[in-house]
C-alpha cells in the first residue's frame, strides 16, 4: 500500500489501537484510503522467538559430528479495521510451534523450523474466513418486492 506509506511502516505505525483508530480517522488518511476504493485494513503484528541451541557439532579436518536444536515459535496477530467507521472489527491470532535440528556427518544439514508460515497460512485462513463470513459483509437492502400477476383466464 505505497499510498499510505509511511503511516503503516513498522517505525511509525501507531503503538495502540486508539492511536491507529485517530489515525485512521484523520482526512488526509480518509482521502488515500478512499483513493484506494477498500473498506477493510489487516494490520500485522507479531514474529518470531528463537531459544538458545542445545547439542553440539564439532567440526574439525575430515569433516563434522553432533547433533544440536533449537526451539522456536511463530506468533501473528491481526486486526481486521472497518475503514468506514474508523474502528477495529474483529481481533485474529495464529501460533506455530516447532524445532531447528541440525544433523552433522560430514557435514552439517540444518532443517529449519516452519513456524512462521505455519502461523501466516493459519492466520490468512482466519482472515479469509472472516472476510467473508455474512456477519462482516455489509448489510445491503433487499430487493423491491415484485408484485404477483394473475395468470389469464383466471
Amino acid at each position: 500500500m505505497l499510498s499510505l506509506y509511511p503511516l503503516l511502516e513498522p517505525s511509525t505505525q501507531p503503538a495502540s489501537e486508539e492511536e491507529f483508530g485517530a489515525m485512521l480517522a484523520r482526512a488526509d488518511v480518509q482521502a488515500r484510503l478512499r483513493a484506494l476504493r477498500t473498506n477493510r485494513l489487516v494490520a500485522f503484528t507479531g514474529g518470531r522467538t528463537r531459544a538458545p541451541a542445545e547439542g553440539f557439532v564439532l567440526c574439525g579436518y575430515n569433516g563434522c559430528l553432533g547433533y544440536a536444536w533449537r526451539s522456536e515459535g511463530s506468533r501473528l496477530d491481526a486486526a481486521l479495521w472497518d475503514l468506514e467507521e474508523a474502528r477495529k472489527s474483529l481481533a485474529l491470532e495464529a501460533s506455530a510451534q516447532g524445532k531447528t535440528r541440525v544433523p552433522a556427518f560430514i557435514l552439517p544439514i540444518p532443517i529449519p523450523a516452519q513456524t512462521l508460515a505455519q502461523a501466516c497460512e493459519q492466520l490468512g485462513h482466519r482472515i479469509a474466513a472472516a472476510i467473508t463470513a455474512p456477519s462482516m459483509a455489509p448489510e445491503l437492502p433487499a430487493p423491491p418486492a415484485v408484485p404477483e400477476v394473475p395468470a389469464p383466464g383466471r
